[in-house]
């Protein structure tokens, strides 16, 4: 995979072409992320909300970048009931990237190392 943005009809693809991977397990794709344009903290309600809907227990989250930092923040903050067992995050900037902060698009600085979110993220990490 060459791109560095890629939309869920390619993610999707993707899955579908791989299926024999992950045989024998459930797995759930969220599709009211859309492109995922939104913001962290959104789209972990996003996807905790998707969670609560399906009534998933035992899950392991695989996030892709942002998808990494978004199931980073809901396993910090929105799973009080120990529903997320863990995550396989691939390509995730969780130290942010410096490129970011000279982004204007504000959805783009959140990956940014000076973004509170990402240092945020680092103090709850290095706490555990």
């Amino acid at each position: 995979m060459k791109k560095i943005y890629y939309s869920f009809v390619d993610l999707l693809r993707f899955f579908e072409m791989n299926s024999e991977m992950y045989k024998g397990f459930s797995v759930y794709v969220v599709k009211e992320l859309g492109d995922n344009l939104f913001e962290i903290p959104y789209s972990s309600k996003i996807v905790r909300k998707f969670i609560e809907d399906h009534d998933l227990q035992n899950i392991i989250l695989v996030g892709h970048s942002k998808g990494g930092l978004i199931g980073k923040y809901l396993m910090i903050h929105d799973d009080n009931d120990k529903r997320i067992l863990g995550m396989v995050a691939m390509a995730t900037p969780f130290s942010g990237t410096k490129l970011a902060n000279f982004l204007l698009i504000h959805r783009w600085k959140q990956f940014g190392t000076k973004d509170p979110m990402i240092f945020k993220k680092i103090k709850t990490l290095t706490k555990e």
